[in-house]
């Protein structure tokens, strides 16, 4: 009878780890969007600092289709499940880091937010500027961004 108790108690505390596991992932932040919106319509760049209010000196884009492995490596972290191969089709992710760990990630409804094509793969400083153009957001560092403001193509 004690045997069987043992290998049951053996058994849960297994089971609790790999559950805890899987749970490991970076906080969502379902705010971000709403806040996001009102700001296609501002004549005036904005500081995501000043809307990701909490504590954080990096942020990463990522566009559909990134592979969640590219995800959870360039952040230093799991931001993506287990179960998610990329990032889904109708979705940007922004990821904030601090102190090069990821504190919290913010799904984004695809083709609100864009960079340059050439964005820094390190990320962009919490002077990051969301800059209104052609019904988009662009994101990108003061005065590093002089691409054409012609929203026709």
């Amino acid at each position: 009878m004690r045997a069987v108790s043992l290998r049951r108690c053996l058994v849960l505390c297994a089971i609790g780890v790999l559950v805890a596991g899987c749970g490991s992932r970076v906080p969502s932040d379902d705010t971000l969007q709403g806040k996001l919106e009102p700001l296609l319509d501002s004549p005036d760049p904005t500081r995501l600092a000043d809307i990701a209010t909490f504590e954080w000196d990096r942020v990463y884009l990522f566009l559909p289709y990134t592979p969640a492995s590219d995800v959870n490596d360039t952040v230093g972290g799991k931001v993506l499940g287990d179960w998610e191969q990329w990032v889904p089709e109708t979705q940007d992710l922004l990821v904030f880091n601090s102190d090069s760990h990821p504190v919290r990630a913010a799904r984004i409804a695809g083709f609100v937010i864009y960079s340059d094509p050439q964005r820094p793969r390190d990320g962009w400083s919490r002077d990051v500027l969301l800059e209104p153009r052609c019904g988009q957001l662009l994101l990108h560092e003061p005065g590093q961004y002089s691409g054409p403001e012609d929203c026709s193509g």
